[in-house]
């Protein structure tokens, strides 16, 4: 059978990927055949570059790559790649950034509540 006449077939699967909010995500996966055309998908929504100045697409020989720059908590989700009778999927997941508080949360609480313990002392 000629190289032509064979199926692509999915040589590197979508693996999962973790990014930090306004970090870059970078989601690829591997066809045994360039230069396919391919269709990219959220939570089975497809997906353009169009959409976003954060999306692009890079097809290099016979990888392909679906990027979002500047992740936000809403890019977490589940991403495919469909190229023919192919489809892999893997999970994007964004860590948002974690808060330090460095006083004691009682004090800002008591304040808020300052003025209906006035009324209740008060009574």
């Amino acid at each position: 059978m000629l190289d032509a006449e064979r199926p692509v077939e999915l040589i590197e699967p979508l693996k999962e990927v973790r990014a930090p909010e306004h970090g870059k995500a970078t989601l690829s996966c591997k066809l045994s055949k360039p230069n396919k055309t391919v269709t990219w998908f959220k939570n089975g929504v497809e997906l353009s570059p169009a959409e976003s100045p954060r999306y692009s697409i890079v097809n290099e020989d016979c990888e392909y790559t679906f990027i979002v720059d500047d992740c936000s908590l809403d890019d977490t989700a589940k991403y495919s790649m469909r190229c023919q009778d192919i489809e892999t999927s893997a999970t994007l997941t964004v860590d948002g950034k974690c808060w330090t508080f460095t006083s004691v949360l009682l004090s800002v609480v008591l304040w808020a509540l300052l003025p209906e313990l006035n009324e209740y002392m008060n009574e």
